[in-house]
């Protein structure tokens, strides 16, 4: 057998603070689930926004596509999408 098939782990509901499965796929029941869980996990903010330099790129004026390129591109298109 497949060992991409067999070695899957399990997927676990969704729960809520009280550990409560929450079964609907849709509802604000889930949706409050995954934001306290997801707000319980962040990192602090202190207020301090980091400073980012400023980058000189330059502008792409130009794309050379060859037949090569084009192969490439085909033979990436009949790889099998399904495969993780």
């Amino acid at each position: 057998m497949n060992k991409r098939v067999s070695n899957r782990s399990k997927i676990t509901a969704v729960t809520d603070q009280n550990g409560v499965a929450q079964t609907n796929d849709v509802g604000i029941a889930l949706a409050n689930a995954f934001n306290d869980y997801f707000s319980s996990v962040r990192e602090q903010s202190n207020n301090v926004t980091p400073q980012f330099t400023a980058l000189s790129v330059p502008n792409l004026t130009t794309i050379n596509v060859g037949t090569q390129d084009v192969l490439a591109a085909a033979a990436v298109n009949k790889l099998k999408g399904n495969l993780s």
